[in-house]
């Protein structure tokens, strides 16, 4: 195995693929969108119609090249090829700061234009195209838009846009790693000669992803799920009548620190099934530990699952200073719940990873563990729970409101689309742990016997 297969050992094509395709799908109604004004429209530019039609196609194009070549060690036109790495690590970056500030920019002068306090896009887009002063002073001014696909595009764009912004750090990523290994020689770790290697690289032994040891957890964790999604659905229903919406958010907060508390108690469970020191504080969690690989490293996806961690500890901790701000002034069991959960949200955050980072380097290899699979249920549970917390932070997260509407606005674009990749990635690396780790081809066969 070369340095770079070991760097890019899990490669990020699913979460590539799974980011692109949502990213396609917003340039496509940005496209959509393009059609509804009229050529003869002050506010018509085909620069407006161009733009998310080369997005698209640098996405398709992008997420083809990272699928085919994320291992490819390139040794021609060196020069070549490090030029033009760097140019699309640095598009990604400036697709991610402008889908940001784009989105923000949209947000704010909706609230405001319905506010009476600013003017409407149509006017921001005229501003643009011309300096009639008469335009200026006119804040209801119209582009006159045809009615095509209504208002999907706006109410699609909160749930689409952080699809672009994760699948930007993706490629930025996967390309600079690339960049770096440009013209490198590979190393191998095997000898061509030992007839044993060739024995298993000519046949290898049959394998299948099996459930043993993963039951308990699996229905757990959709138990968790289904909760998850019923307290969601009853959070909208709640929401939207002004008298139920402190109810509303007593669910939302309660759902998540019960899904937090899970989590963090299935990790140290999890430590207990997998770490000797822990096994012996713990006591009747013992059981043997699996064996550690720490040449097993997972350069690519810990990076991405400690950047995004930046993102939605940053957001825990706005949360927390806000619920503790309003503490002071005003004692109550809200604030009280949301300083306590995003207080959870930092503690398990970090315990994950140092969980994942420590399975993921680890494989049964004992006759006793086939059956058993110490560790199996935490990691199916892990995995079921942190995809219940990505719908949760998708819709929930931004129904929220602290330190004002702009301001709240800000942070939010910052830190939303780091806390959604932050729990789909974290579900991608347990569920390669869930069929990696417990392989039982990875226990070496006992030796024929030998007739006497």
């Amino acid at each position: 195995m070369s340095d770079l297969d070991k760097i890019l050992n899990a490669s990020p094509c699913p979460d590539a693929e799974a980011f692109g395709l949502g990213s396609m799908i917003y340039c496509g109604l940005e496209f959509g969108a393009f059609w509804e004004t009229p050529m003869g429209s002050g506010c018509y530019n085909l620069i407006l119609g161009i733009n998310p039609c080369l997005q698209l196609v640098f996405t398709f194009l992008q997420m083809y090249f990272i699928f085919m070549n994320a291992r490819l060690n390139i040794h021609k036109f060196k020069f070549l090829a490090r030029f033009g790495l760097m140019h699309v690590v640095a598009t990604n970056v400036c697709v991610w700061l402008r889908t940001i500030v784009r989105e923000a920019l949209k947000d704010i002068t909706i609230h405001l234009s319905k506010e009476d306090e600013g003017p409407t896009l149509d006017h921001m887009v005229l501003v643009n195209r011309t300096t009639s002063m008469s335009y200026l002073a006119n804040w209801n001014v119209s582009c006159e838009r045809r009615n095509l696909i209504g208002t999907i595009r706006q109410d699609s764009a909160p749930f689409l846009y952080p699809f672009l912004v994760e699948y930007s750090l993706i490629g930025a990523i996967v390309l600079y790693i690339m960049w770096k290994h440009v013209g490198l020689n590979p190393k191998f770790k095997y000898n061509a000669e030992d007839p044993e290697y060739l024995s298993v690289q000519s046949s290898p032994p049959p394998c299948r992803v099996d459930c043993v040891g993963a039951s308990k957890g699996f229905f757990l964790g959709l138990l968790v799920l289904v909760a998850a999604v019923i307290c969601l659905i009853l959070y909208f229903v709640f929401i939207a009548n002004p008298d139920m919406k402190q109810l509303a958010l007593y669910l939302a907060d309660a759902s998540h620190g019960g899904i937090l508390l899970l989590c963090i108690l299935t990790i140290v469970i999890g430590f207990c099934r997998l770490v000797p020191i822990l096994t012996i504080v713990i006591g009747f969690c013992r059981v043997r530990q699996l064996r550690f690989f720490p040449e097993r490293e997972d350069f690519v996806n810990t990076l991405f699952l400690r950047i995004s961690a930046f993102g939605i500890l940053l957001y825990a901790l706005f949360s927390t200073i806000a619920g503790s701000m309003y503490i002071v002034t005003e004692f109550d069991e809200p604030h009280i719940l949301v300083m306590v959960v995003n207080l959870l949200v930092g503690i398990e955050v970090f315990l994950q990873a140092l969980f994942v980072n420590d399975v993921a380097r680890r494989s049964i290899y004992l006759e006793e563990h086939i059956g058993r699979r110490p560790g199996r249920q935490c990691v199916t549970l892990l995995l079921l729970c942190n995809l219940a917390m990505t719908v949760i932070y998708v819709f929930e997260m931004q129904k929220l409101d602290f330190y004002g509407y702009i301001p709240w606005n800000v942070i939010l674009k910052l830190t939303l689309p780091l806390s959604i990749f932050h729990r789909f990635h974290a579900s991608v690396m347990l569920a390669d742990v869930w069929k990696n780790t417990y392989k039982v081809r990875c226990i070496p066969p006992d030796p024929p016997a030998v007739e006497q």
